[in-house]
């Protein structure tokens, strides 16, 4: 795949999320007051507004996420369809709406398409042979981990109070690798210190781009989010040399993962001296 497709298909993403979200910041929001049936939040100019007790709003959250990816880039080369699973942290601004937040997260894979990758160790077929002199039954898998943090806001509130369409935005850190696994551990040429020079560790900034509806019940006990989530590394190579080539690769990548994430939110309560209004 030519990197200047793969730059387009990364724009009209971006031109996609941010028109969507310039589109439905503009219509008129309604939101479900907590524990309240019927109940709108409005302005208190509007006639026919009662106002109802002050009400707890989940100033921390707590996600666990999971996200299933497709890769393209130079990591497209490298790995197949992709998963994060991990932990965010998020802390809501009282005043204006910001939602700051610390995510990170396992990446990991099944599928690993980099060929000859232990060079002259291997025997033709890419088989590795053992000190007793038989076939060693390795594994590849693709590991790694991610961590930003990111600054999002509701744009469309809808459903209940703090659900909506959001959008968020990204900057962090990625990190991957080629897992080699050896049950056996009887193959002195991928003890654990050589296995360094045939993993292809790579590291990098990471930029992200998230559109996701949030939603947390009045009842408090279906909290969710899901949408998408696009993320961006730039990456290089870390070792200084490939032990399959005797040679340095520490040109610069692009990575880039296309996904769905789902999170179930643990939402932690303050209480607020705010008043909400409902209909009378």
């Amino acid at each position: 795949m030519k990197k200047s497709s793969i730059y387009r298909r990364e724009i009209v993403w971006l031109v996609f999320i941010f028109a969507a979200a310039f589109s439905i910041q503009r219509l008129p929001a309604y939101s479900i007051e907590p524990g309240c049936k019927g109940a709108l939040i409005s302005s208190p100019d509007q006639k026919g507004f009662t106002k109802l007790p002050p009400w707890k709003r989940p100033l921390w959250q707590v996600h666990t996420t999971y996200g299933l990816y497709g890769v393209g880039g130079d990591l497209g080369d490298r790995f197949g369809m992709s998963s994060i699973v991990g932990l965010e942290l998020q802390r809501q601004s009282p005043r204006h709406g910001w939602v700051w937040s610390l995510r990170g997260g396992h990446l990991f894979g099944a599928q690993v398409k980099e060929i000859n990758l232990f060079g002259d160790i291997a025997t033709t077929s890419g088989d590795i042979i053992t000190a007793n002199g038989i076939f060693e039954d390795y594994r590849l898998r693709q590991f790694g981990w991610f961590v930003e943090g990111r600054l999002g806001k509701i744009v469309f509130p809808m459903g209940p109070q703090g659900s909506g369409i959001r959008l968020d935005m990204g900057i962090g850190m990625l990190q991957h690798k080629i897992w080699i696994e050896t049950p056996n551990n009887n193959s002195p040429q991928l003890s654990s210190e050589y296995k360094r020079g045939y993993d292809r560790l790579c590291d990098g900034l990471s930029l992200s781009q998230n559109l996701t509806y949030h939603y947390l019940s009045a009842n408090r006990l279906i909290n969710f989010q899901v949408g998408l989530d696009l993320i961006q590394a730039f990456t290089r190579e870390r070792r200084s040399v490939r032990y399959d080539t005797g040679l340095p690769a520490h040109g610069e990548r692009r990575d880039f993962l296309d996904g769905l994430k789902i999170s179930w939110i643990l939402p932690i309560y303050e209480r607020s001296e705010k008043t909400g209004l409902y209909f009378d």
